[in-house]
């Protein structure tokens, strides 16, 4: 929702580091709790889209978290 007061840029990157900071922290709760390979299942979060698209977006918010790739993990 666009607010008269508000800038509209700030709005909207507001909610983009609110998505980027939640969906790594949910990909850090799968690193601890779940077994195999990462899943990328986002498609709640928008239809704009696809969910390659959505996966490649949350690969490169944890590369810049973390430095690596979900996928470049080695389970212990």
């Amino acid at each position: 929702m666009i607010f008269e007061d508000y800038s509209e840029q700030n709005t909207l990157d507001t909610f983009q580091a609110f998505y980027t900071f939640n969906t790594t922290y949910d990909m850090i709760m799968k690193w601890i709790k779940e077994r195999g390979d990462f899943t990328y299942d986002y498609h709640w979060l928008t239809s704009k889209y696809s969910d390659e698209e959505m996966k490649n977006w949350i690969r490169r918010n944890f590369k810049d978290a973390f430095n690596i790739y979900p996928e470049e993990l080695t389970v212990l």
